[in-house]
């Protein structure tokens, strides 16, 4: 089958099929969520890129926009449709939905994990829908292709694999986390690209800080992140120390320029060498991969740097960090205010009393030990910190970090 598609080349190269009207909508909720997760700030449009962060883009008025571009044929988008057609009851079986798996060509190592707790029949269930209909877009050199049926969420999002990743190390992360309900399901491959079910979410909207206590609006949405990593933590935990994260925090020290501070730093890494579990870590956890409806967590995406050995917890505290600092991105490009925000809601913030206690429960999850727990809970929390800080020292930290603020927010949490 043939369909119509039109074509963006900017802010990167798209094909939006207009059979249907949920691919351009969906793309202009893409489009909304990039500048709003973007760190628009930071751009050189900044203070009109941040006032459409905070806002988002209308997405009717982008797939009408999309609707008066010329339209052409796609057969490779085509094509990728008609395996996903053919691959059909495979992909439900899958999926764990009710179809026929039968014979479905590349789709055939498609597998859920068929855990006793895994969770029931996704969206894909009985025929093949009567209409497809697809968004393609390239990003970072990798194609991605969204299908659509009957309602404005992709059913499917297929990805071409990722050179510098491990895709086995990312399939089975997805796996454990989605027999959890956290995460897509892998479906195998169609037409060469990576399969996986889509989940009827969005990413959280980001908010920028202000007066005390604007992170409240957050409470509900993390408080069901907060229940999804504590069961991540419970479900994963294997016996084991952490050191990877001794590891990573040790580029960290040379670079903290008060002495109480690294005295403090080293008998936190000295501390957290009793930590007797390790448990699944996302690793990559600000908002644009984290999928909610009405503030419920639907899942997590993009599990591609997953970390089988990683610390109870730690994906809580990286997901409100990276709340605030994504959140002053939509007003200011400035390190400073990054820093000046950090430092009023460590203690002040709902927020971030939040993460601590959601830090703590996935501890006690992993370990079983609620004394345990309380003895590591504070130097776990300022090993995360000075991991971030080595992070950066190596160049592999977070866009909105230099060094000089990542060490200076350390420096804060160690000082209590």
């Amino acid at each position: 089958m043939s369909g119509r598609y039109a074509r963006l080349r900017r802010p990167r190269r798209v094909l939006v099929s207009t059979d249907l009207p949920w691919p351009a909508l969906f793309l202009g909720e893409q489009l909304s969520h990039a500048l709003n997760h973007g760190l628009p700030a930071r751009r050189r449009s900044g203070p009109l890129a941040a006032a459409v962060g905070r806002r988002g883009l209308p997405a009717p008025a982008v797939a009408s926009l999309v609707a008066r571009l010329p339209h052409r044929p796609a057969p490779a988008t085509d094509a990728v449709l008609d395996a996903v057609r053919e691959a059909w009851p495979t992909l439900v079986a899958a999926a764990g939905g009710a179809g026929d798996p039968g014979d479905a060509g590349d789709a055939g190592d498609a597998g859920g994990s068929g855990d006793a707790g895994a969770p029931g029949a996704g969206r894909l269930v009985g025929d093949v829908p009567a209409r497809l209909a697809a968004l393609e877009v390239d990003r970072s050199g990798r194609r991605f292709v969204f299908v659509f049926a009957d309602d404005p969420h992709p059913l499917l999002v297929l990805k071409s694999p990722d050179a510098t990743a491990d895709g086995a190390a990312e399939a089975e992360a997805l796996t454990r986390a989605a027999a959890l309900g956290l995460a897509p399901r892998c479906l195998g491959r169609i037409a060469g690209l990576e399969a996986q079910e889509g989940l009827a979410g969005r990413p959280l909207w980001v908010r920028p800080p202000g007066r005390p206590g604007w992170s409240g609006a957050y409470s509900d949405a993390y408080a069901s992140l907060g229940s999804g990593l504590e069961r991540l933590a419970s479900a994963t935990a294997v016996p084991g120390g952490p050191d990877r994260l001794l590891a990573d925090a040790q580029p960290a020290l040379p670079l903290v320029r008060s002495p109480r501070t690294r005295l403090l730093v080293e008998a936190a890494l000295r501390d957290v060498r009793h930590l007797t579990h390790r448990s699944l870590q996302h690793h990559d956890l600000s908002a644009q991969n984290w999928l909610v409806r009405d503030d419920a967590l639907v899942g997590l995406v993009d599990w591609d740097t997953a970390m089988p050995d990683g610390v109870p917890g730690h994906d809580a505290l990286h997901a409100a960090v990276s709340l605030l600092e994504h959140g002053v991105g939509l007003r200011s490009r400035s390190p400073e205010r990054v820093l000046s925000t950090f430092t009023r809601a460590w203690h002040e913030e709902p927020l971030l009393a939040q993460a601590r206690r959601a830090h703590r429960a996935c501890l006690v999850a992993a370990t079983g030990s609620e004394a345990l727990a309380d003895r590591l809970a504070e130097p776990l929390q300022l090993a995360f910190f000075a991991r971030r800080l080595g992070w950066v020292a190596v160049g592999d930290g977070h866009a909105a970090l230099d060094v000089d603020t990542a060490e200076r927010m350390l420096d804060h949490v160690a000082r209590g």
